[in-house]
C-alpha cells in the first residue's frame, strides 16, 4: 500500500464542514469505480451536493474530493462497513491529512488540552492556537481578519459534526475499535493522534 503523506499547506478555503452526506455518497461511488475523476464528474451530474446551480455543485465535489483523496484504499474500504461515528472520524483524519491548519489544530490545541485535563476549547483558546502557529509561519499573517474567523469556525464545526467536540465546545474523547485503528495505522500510527485518545490506549491495538 502506497503511503498518504500530509499536504504540507495551510488552506483557508473550506466551503463547508464535515460534508458527512456528500462525501458518504461520493465514496460509495468510488467503491463502485475506483477512479476519482470519474466520481467527480459523477457527483456534478447527479447533483449530490444538492446545490441550486451547476457552479455551487461542482464547488462542493472539487471540496470534498480534496480530502478524500487522502484516505487510502483500505480505509475507504472499512469506511462502508463502518458504523456512522468511525465514519465521522475517518473523515476528520481526512481533513487533516488534506489541510495543515486542521492537523495542526488537532495536535496543538484538541490533543494537547485533552491531555493536559483541559476538556474544553475555547474560541479564546484558538486564537492564542492560531498566533503562536503564526509566528513561525509567516503566511498565515497575511490572512485577512474575516477569512481568520471563518476559518476558525469551519475547523471548530467541523470537530462538533464529527462528535470531537460537543456543542458546547467540550472535547469528547473517542473510543476506537481494534480493527479501527489498524485500518488508519496501515498508512502511520500517528494518524490516529488527530483523535483525542490517550496513546496508552491504543499501543499494542
Amino acid at each position: 500500500m502506497n503511503r498518504i503523506e500530509n499536504n504540507p499547506k495551510f488552506k483557508f478555503s473550506m466551503i463547508d464542514n464535515l460534508m458527512f452526506s456528500l462525501s458518504s455518497s461520493m465514496i460509495l461511488l468510488y467503491i463502485e469505480e475506483p477512479n476519482w475523476a470519474n466520481v467527480r464528474k459523477k457527483s456534478v451530474e447527479l447533483n449530490l451536493a444538492q446545490k441550486a446551480t451547476l457552479s455551487s455543485n461542482d464547488r462542493y465535489v472539487s471540496e470534498a474530493l480534496s480530502r478524500l483523496r487522502y484516505l487510502t484504499d483500505s480505509e475507504i474500504s472499512y469506511f462502508k462497513g463502518a458504523n456512522d461515528q468511525e465514519q465521522r472520524y475517518l473523515l476528520w483524519i481526512a481533513l487533516c491529512r488534506s489541510n495543515r491548519l486542521a492537523r495542526e489544530f488537532a495536535i496543538k490545541l484538541l490533543r494537547e488540552n485533552f491531555l493536559n485535563y483541559k476538556n474544553k476549547v475555547s474560541l479564546e483558546d484558538y486564537d492564542s492556537f492560531y498566533f503562536d502557529l503564526s509566528s513561525s509561519n509567516e503566511e498565515l499573517d497575511h490572512v485577512s481578519l474575516k477569512m481568520k474567523s471563518k476559518i476558525r469556525g469551519r475547523i471548530i464545526n467541523t470537530a462538533k459534526e464529527a462528535n470531537i467536540l460537543s456543542k458546547d465546545n467540550f472535547i469528547q474523547p473517542c473510543f476506537l475499535t481494534e480493527q479501527f485503528c489498524k485500518t488508519v495505522a496501515q498508512n502511520s500510527p500517528q494518524d490516529l493522534l488527530y483523535l483525542p485518545v490517550y496513546e496508552a490506549d491504543i499501543k499494542g491495538l
